[in-house]
C-alpha cells in the first residue's frame, strides 16, 4: 500500500486531507510540524511527502530538503496559501516536487498525488 506523510499545522485541513487520502486507499500518517514529520520519516518510510509551506519552526522547504537527505528519491507535494510558492533564492525546485496553492480542490490534490506517484489510473 502507498504511504503518504502529511505535514500541516492547520488541524482542519490536516484532518480533511487525511480522511480523503484514507478513503482513496492510501496509508496516511499526519503530523503537525516539520520536527514530528522528520521523526516519523524513517519508521514510516513514506512513498510521498505532502507538506504545508508556512509552518512555525520549520518551513515546508526545509522539511522537503531534510526529508530528501533521508530518502533522496522521495517525491513531495508542497502546498500553501502563500502567494509566493517559489523555493528560496538559489534553491530551485527539487526534482519530483510539485507546488499546489491552497485552497485547492480535492480532485486537484488527488491528481497531483497520482502524478507524483506515477499512477494516472487511481
Amino acid at each position: 500500500m502507498t504511504r503518504i506523510l502529511l505535514v500541516d499545522d492547520d488541524p482542519g485541513l490536516r484532518d480533511l486531507f487525511g480522511i480523503v487520502l484514507d478513503a482513496e486507499g492510501y496509508v496516511v500518517q499526519v503530523t503537525d510540524d516539520g520536527h514530528h514529520a522528520l521523526a516519523a520519516l524513517p519508521p514510516f518510510a513514506p512513498d510521498l511527502l505532502i507538506t504545508d509551506l508556512q509552518m512555525p519552526a520549520m518551513s515546508g522547504w526545509e522539511v522537503r530538503a531534510r526529508a530528501r537527505e533521508a530518502q533522496p528519491t522521495l517525491p513531495a507535494l508542497v502546498i500553501s496559501a502563500s502567494t509566493n510558492l517559489q523555493p528560496p533564492h538559489g534553491m530551485g525546485l527539487p526534482p519530483h516536487t510539485r507546488l499546489l496553492p491552497k485552497p485547492c480542490g480535492l480532485e486537484e490534490l488527488l491528481e497531483c498525488i497520482r502524478q507524483l506517484l506515477g499512477d494516472s489510473t487511481s
